[in-house]
Formats: structure tokens, sequence, C-alpha cells
């Protein structure tokens, strides 16, 4: 069997040294001298004797198969540098002592809210705490850590979930991961997984948005372990004490803010709101992860001995939660209720609508004399006609043209109106418009400093789709009396108007002219 397994590895080019195991048999499949050094020369039939193996700050006891801290710092200097370099010196990749390096980077945070060096000595106060802190580690090698989950082995369970809990305080926040291993529907056994502790932001974040934090953390922490574990997870759950975060993810009727909106779209990504569920403050194992323990404490702690489920096994996973006041919550967008307008016979037309209305009209003249008759009856409650003067006429084209800037530039008008740009895509973001005190729209530009009248320096834009475009165009052609195409440009241009696109429109007007059809008739 020796030869066997000797012959695959070579054959393969593959030498394993230092090899360690808690099965004797494993190890006498070796060699001594490809053993750990301290095997070599040992009797493996007394497990009694066999010491510990060591790695990465954590010892292993092959007697009892399960790991052990066993802390020695260097010394340091008492300055911020020397306590920097000893927090990292723990290596703890799984959580299994973070409530106790939590209190040494809460220490740590105070000492860099001071305004000293790096290499100035400590503050006393601060000195004599961090002092105890270290003393204190060596008591992390009572906490026994067994390198099985539970000792119901995965493939003799009935069924296995995650349990995942979270919470925050102002200090920190933590989540703390747990697999229920279940050999009948009587019999199981809870084993830590994963956990992680996080000092909090300092400023800017209240106790909700902390707490929601926590829950992306313990999401985060769940998909991390259902993707390392070889044995798939029958369910999975989570546990907060904060029903605000359970009304957020639970919520289906009203919109957050983007702070809390990613964050509940992250959770809820990869878990689902009947997942999550309420346990009491006193209950939760990640309130520990929060607050931080001694290391002498930490073994006989909620974080490594959760009594929640030992003691209430049956808890009522479905229930749902409302919001709490989220009237009253910062996060939660107000509620904001609109009406729609919808035009029926007798009410008041749209600009739309009117512009169609201006389109039975077939000369410019016609039309603002009609619209002006018809101001006047609206005004004036009388169907007599009464001379109408030239101010009215001219009131009269205003009102017409805003009619049609409002058709077709309702988006530019509302963006000028609230003092913002208008969107770069629009036909008009070349001309730099404004709106003047009369609420027309104009081209604007360093023009309208030179000494010009208005409406040549900022003609009024009309929109080259509307029909009032095409009459305004008829007009001028015919005030020059059917000449070319640049004569009744510049005739508008004149006139102070600005038709968007004014090149083609008027030499398609000109081209169906019957007028200068005959004139080029008789030439």
């Amino acid at each position: 069997m020796k030869k066997t397994k000797a012959a695959l590895l070579t054959g393969g080019n593959l030498r394993l040294h230092k090899v360690v195991s808690n099965n004797k048999d494993v190890v006498n499949a070796f060699p001594p001298e490809e053993r750990a050094s301290d095997l070599e020369n040992m009797d493996l039939s007394v497990m009694d004797d066999v010491p510990l193996s060591r790695s990465l700050g954590l010892q292993w006891s092959l007697q009892t198969d399960s790991f052990a801290f066993q802390v020695k710092f260097e010394e340091k200097p008492f300055t911020k540098r020397g306590v920097l370099s000893t927090l990292h010196s723990i290596f703890d990749p799984f959580g299994f002592v973070a409530p106790f390096i939590l209190l040494g980077r809460m220490i740590f945070r105070e000492l860099m809210e001071l305004s000293c060096d790096w290499d100035e000595p400590l503050p006393v106060e601060i000195e004599r705490r961090w002092t105890e802190w270290k003393n204190s580690a060596s008591d992390l090698s009572l906490l026994k850590i067994p390198r099985m989950f539970t000792s119901i082995p995965f493939n003799e369970a009935i069924r296995t979930e995650l349990h995942v809990y979270s919470d925050a305080s102002e200090q920190a926040v933590a989540a703390v991961a747990y697999l229920k291993v279940f050999r009948t529907d009587d019999e199981y056994e809870f084993g830590f997984v994963f956990g992680k502790s996080k000092l909090s932001p300092r400023h800017g974040h209240t106790v909700p948005r902390l707490e929601l934090c926590s829950a992306v953390l313990a999401s985060e922490i769940a998909t991390a372990v259902t993707r390392q574990l070889d044995s798939p997870v029958d369910a999975t759950y989570f546990y907060s004490d904060s029903k605000v975060v359970l009304g957020y993810l639970s919520n289906r009727t009203r919109r957050f803010y983007t702070y809390v909106s990613n964050r509940v779209e992250r959770i809820l990504r990869v878990s689902q709101p009947a997942q999550w569920n309420y346990i009491p403050s006193e209950q939760n194992p990640a309130d520990v992860g929060t607050r931080g323990v001694q290391a002498k404490n930490l073994a006989d702690s909620k974080w490594w001995k959760p009594s929640f489920h030992a003691s209430s096994p049956d808890h009522d996973i479905n229930e749902s939660y409302q919001m709490v006041n989220p009237d009253e919550d910062a996060e939660v967008r107000p509620m904001i209720t609109t009406r729609k307008i919808i035009e029926t016979a007798g009410s008041f037309p749209s600009f739309s609508t009117w512009e169609k209305r201006f389109s039975k009209f077939s000369s410019w003249e016609r039309l603002v004399y009609g619209v002006t008759r018809l101001r006047e009856a609206a005004v004036k409650k009388t169907s007599h006609i009464s001379p109408t003067t030239v101010k009215e006429f001219r009131a009269t084209e205003q009102l017409i043209l805003k009619i049609a800037q409002k058709s077709f530039f309702e988006k530019e008008i509302r963006s000028l109106t609230s003092g913002n740009a208008i969107p770069k895509d629009s036909t008009l973001s070349s001309l730099n418009p404004y709106i003047d005190e009369e609420g027309v729209l104009r081209v604007g530009g360093r023009l309208k400093r030179a000494k010009f009248e208005r409406n040549v320096q900022n003609p009024i834009i009309v929109p080259k789709s509307s029909h009032i475009a095409v009459l305004l165009v008829r007009h001028h052609h015919e005030k020059v009396h059917h000449q070319g195409r640049h004569i009744t440009a510049g005739a508008l241009r004149n006139a102070g108007y600005w038709i968007i696109g004014a090149k083609r429109l008027v030499s398609s007007i000109l081209h169906h002219c019957v007028t200068c059809a005959k004139l080029r008739g008789k030439l």
C-alpha cells in the first residue's frame, strides 16, 4: 500500500513533505523524513504525546482535532505605528476572535483622532488601555475551535441550514454565520462558520443606516460561505434586531433615497424578504461583534455559544414586516399625488390642439386676423366687430408663436424656466436660447450686446415642423414678390424669425409655389 502511494506521487512528480495529520495511519503512510519535524522520530501509536502543530498564529491539537490561538506579540514601541503593526500581527481570516480584535481597533481609532505623529509616544490613558489589551491577548488560548463545523458529517446529515446574524452600533457593524446540521428531525448541531466585525464610519451614518450596512455584510458572508462549502446548503436564513431594516426589505409600496435604495437592492439580489427574520438584541450573537469582548470571555460569549436556536428551534420564519413610521423616515421618499387632466368636449384645448387648428388656415394674415377676433370675443364677451389696432395684431402674432413653441419645445422651455440647461441632444442646443420677459423663446448669444433691433439680434425661434413656419415663409415670400430663396430667407430674418432648418423649408415652398412656376415659364 505504501509503495503504491509513493509510486503514484513519484509518477506525477509530486513530493509531499512536512506531513501532519490527526490520523496516525495517514502519517505512517509517509517515511519519517517527509513528516513534520516534530513527528519524524515519534511513536504515533500513543497520540497523547503528539505535540501541537503551529501555522500562521494558530495551534492545531492533533489529539483533540481543534484549533487554538497562541498570540505572542513582538516588542513594539508605544507609538501609533507600533499599535498598528501589533494589530495586524493577529491572523484571523475567519473571524474566530473578531470581537476581541475590535477592541484593539477601537483604541487605534481614538489614537487616529488625536493630532500626534506616527512615532510620538502614546498618551498615558491610551497607553494604559493598550497595554491591558495586549496582555489580555494571551487569554485567547482558552478558546478551543473544533476543526469540523459540527460532529455530524455532511454525508450523514438529512438537512443543512445556514443562519446568518447581523447587528450594528455606533461603534461597529458585524455579521456572523453558523451551520445548523440535522442528523434527524430532532437531532441537530450548531457550528461557527464565519464572522466579521468592522468599525462604523464616524460621521454621516444614522443607526438605521448602519443596521442596513450590517445586513449587506450578512448577505455578502452568506454568498461567500455557500460558494466555498463543498456540501450544498438546503436553506439560508438571515436575522436582524432592526425592524426598520426588515421593513425596508419587505417594502413594496414606497421608494427610498439613493443610499438605502442601493443597499436594499444589493441585499435582495442574493436573498428574499421571506428569508429575513427578527431576533431580540439580547439573543443576537452578532451583538457581541459590535461591542467587543475581552479574550477571557470570548469562549463563553454568544459569538461562540448562540442561545437563540437552542431554546427556540421552531422560530416562525415566515413573518412579514411593515415599515416603521415611513412618513417620518428621512430615507423614504415622500409620496406625491399626481393628477392627469383628460381633455374632454368643452375643456380648454392643449397647445398641440391649438397648433393643429392653426393648420386649417392657408395664410399668415388670415390666421392672425381670426385669432385676434377670437381673443376679442373671449375678452369683451361680444360678437360686435370693432377696429383692431396694430398693437393687438402684434400681441396675437406673439401668442401664436408662443403656442407653436410650447407644442414643439416643451422640454426646452421647462428646463430654461427652472434655471437648468437644455438637453444636449436638443435641436436648440447650438442657439443658446433664452426666454424673454414676455415668455417668448429667442436665439441667444453675444449679439445681445450689439446695438441692433431686438428682432434682429435675438430673433424668435420657430419650429420647422409647425404649420406656422410654412405660413410665415409663404407670407414673406409674397412680400418680396416671389424672389429667390436668399431674398426670402433674409426677409424672414429681418422680420425677427429664426426658423429651424429654414434653408430646406424655403426651398421646398418655392419649388411648389404656383406663381414662381409661372414666372419661370415666362423666362
